[in-house]
């Protein structure tokens, strides 16, 4: 892009500027037919079309004030568009990337672009190359240490998922206003201003009364599920933390996130591994967990009949038993269920046959359970056939096996995972539910 952009200025025989757009990308498609998947590709095409766009038509910047004129003109237009671009790509913003860019794009495009072009001139004769790459180098590591310190001094921003569009189309809607010609600078002034406020006043959309959604996250061998309403939100398990020490949790949301509860079914390293992530990256109002677990968290334990509600919503634990000392720990789990009008959800964490039949059916009666998280990730320690023909008996809509053939392989898991799909009528899989 950058040969046929300085072939477009040299004025020889030259295609016009969005002829020489179309041409570069045709160029990096043919060299590379993946590129089109790559964001990166598509944010620098972008930024050269905005750059196109400003300047255009217009006359070449005289002397040293006219170009720190343009340079500003010039981070002023394209800062927003790139923003909306990173925020939709990304799902994040950097604060101070316009400034960063102030004095980045002239070191790269005034020294570091022909230092580099250079180089590979004289790629055959490494003496002379290496005159230019030696620069080159000490460029870039500066670059790159400046960048480290701004993100620290400057944190990025990860914005919710519910502000991307909005605030992205801000973003463009603001820079077209500076960037179109023939738009009073009146007009702009005051649409800009409006554009200020309308984000301002954004708030977090809110659920409809009545309903609950329910999100089983696909976080390999564990569990995590996340359970919203018009105004509570609570998790049920936190995922695995791995043997490398990553815990998917950490990628879900972006930091400052407020949950109202968090139930740990147990302290397995697949139902209980998100906990650090969770505790160093967001804010809990309270936990649960059963007795004589091992998480060292100011929990509530979690007992048979223990209730609470929200959002007209029930949360009520059916298990584990008051007495459930002597239990093994799986049996342990704390099992909820979510009753709001007449759609329920069930959440049996790592809960046995034994809990099952002893424990669950009878307080469950016959009323119509919606969604059913199935036990230990579908392996044959729970799911017992008797447990499944109740449930196809009181019209189960929807059970889910929160893991994958690889995590928990063999014979005995497909003969369960047939079982739930046989008494839902759809394939169970860890995918997001929705009930209105």
């Amino acid at each position: 892009m950058t040969a046929i952009g300085l072939w477009v200025a040299s004025g020889r025989h030259a295609p016009g500027w969005w002829q020489a757009w179309w041409l570069a990308l045709a160029l990096v498609v043919i060299a590379d037919p993946m590129a089109p998947w790559r964001p990166g590709v598509w944010l620098s095409f972008t930024a050269v079309a905005v750059l196109i766009l400003a300047w255009a038509g217009r006359p070449r910047p005289r002397g040293v004030r006219g170009w720190c004129l343009a340079l500003l003109r010039t981070q002023w237009l394209l800062a927003p568009v790139m923003a909306a671009a990173v925020l939709l790509a990304f799902g994040r913003l950097a604060p101070a990337s316009p400034l960063i860019n102030l004095l980045a794009v002239p070191v790269v495009g005034s020294l570091m672009v022909p230092l580099g072009f250079f180089g590979w001139l004289w790629v055959g004769w490494p003496t002379l190359a290496g005159w230019a790459w030696a620069p080159f180098d000490l460029l870039a590591r500066g670059v790159a240490a400046a960048l480290a310190w701004s993100a620290q001094v400057v944190p990025l921003w990860q914005p919710a998922a519910w502000w991307h569009w909005p605030l992205a189309l801000a973003l463009l809607l603001w820079a077209l206003l500076w960037l179109l010609p023939g738009v009073a600078f009146r007009l702009r002034v005051w649409f800009s201003a409006l554009l200020l406020v309308s984000v301002a006043l954004l708030r977090v959309p809110l659920l409809p009364p009545g309903t609950l959604v329910v999100t089983v996250y696909d976080v390999g061998q564990g569990q995590l599920v996340e359970l919203r309403s018009r105004h509570q939100r609570v998790l049920v398990d936190t995922g695995p933390r791995f043997g490398s020490g990553f815990m998917p949790l950490s990628l879900l949301w972006p930091p400052g996130q407020r949950f109202d509860a968090v139930v740990v079914s147990h302290s397995d390293r697949d139902h209980a591994g998100g906990v650090p992530a969770l505790r160093a990256r967001h804010r809990v109002n309270r936990w649960w967990a059963p007795r004589g677990n091992t998480l060292g968290l100011p929990s509530r334990p979690c007992v048979a009949g223990e209730t609470w509600q929200a959002d007209g919503a029930v949360w009520r634990f059916l298990s584990p038993p008051p007495e459930a000392a002597a239990l093994p720990r799986n049996d342990r789990s704390c099992v909820l269920l979510v009753t709001l009008g007449s759609r329920r959800v069930l959440i049996t964490g790592d809960a046995g046959v034994a809990i099952e039949r002893h424990q669950l059916l009878p307080q469950l009666g016959t009323g119509r359970v919606d969604v059913l998280v199935a036990g230990h990730h579908g392996s044959a320690t729970s799911s017992a056939p008797s447990f499944v023909a109740t449930t196809r008996r009181v019209r189960w809509s929807s059970a889910v096996v929160a893991a994958t053939p690889s995590a928990t392989p063999g014979r005995r898991w497909w003969r369960v995972f047939g079982r739930w799909a046989a008494a839902s009528g759809t394939p169970p899989t860890t995918a997001p539910y929705a009930l209105c």
